[in-house]
């Protein structure tokens, strides 16, 4: 179990371009200006060479300083990695897994001056093959290429194409 808080951090009025929708306008800031709180529920568990595991959180976002907030935010994470090398174990570390990685994503609608902003609601599954390599129980590398399967993205909001996602751990 995870408990997160998102502190107010970073400016929130930024000169941006303002005839880009407000929606826009705001993601382009480097702050929300808001206190969100973050919950998740997580399994982790490995069997042989499969490890699998998910995870279930939900964002509460608040109103920032601007009369600004985002949605609120579900998500469902499933796992599943396969141990490609090496076949015979003599040590922990350099270890190259194979991962598939799905996201379901469910986000409300953001609000500018207790107005809903019915273009900012979208929900997701999203896809992620990838390779994950431990080097030592210490470093950790990971590199995944996640694209949407089914995107219901309301308005004239952006649709994903796909994302890089990249990791560097290093655990002390």
């Amino acid at each position: 179990i995870e408990i997160g808080l998102k502190l107010p951090t970073g400016e929130t009025n930024k000169r941006v371009d303002r005839r880009l929708p407000i929606q826009r306008q705001r993601r382009l800031q480097p702050g929300s200006g808001s206190t969100d709180f973050i919950f998740d529920l997580i399994y982790q568990e490995g069997r042989r060479r499969f490890v699998y595991g998910g995870d279930v959180s939900y964002r509460l976002n608040t109103e920032g300083d601007t009369r600004y907030q985002f949605g609120d935010e579900v998500r469902l994470n499933l796992d599943f990695e396969y141990i490609l090398l090496p076949w015979v174990y003599k040590k922990p570390g350099h270890e190259l897994f194979t991962l598939l990685e799905a996201t379901f994503v469910h986000k409300e609608v953001d609000q500018s001056r207790d107005r809903a902003i019915s273009a900012t609601r979208r929900t997701e599954l999203l896809l992620a093959p990838g390779l994950q390599y431990i080097a030592t129980e210490q470093l950790l590398f990971s590199v995944s290429v996640q694209f949407p399967v089914f995107a219901d993205v309301k308005g004239r909001g952006l649709e994903r194409d796909y994302n890089v996602l990249a990791e560097f751990r290093f655990a002390f």
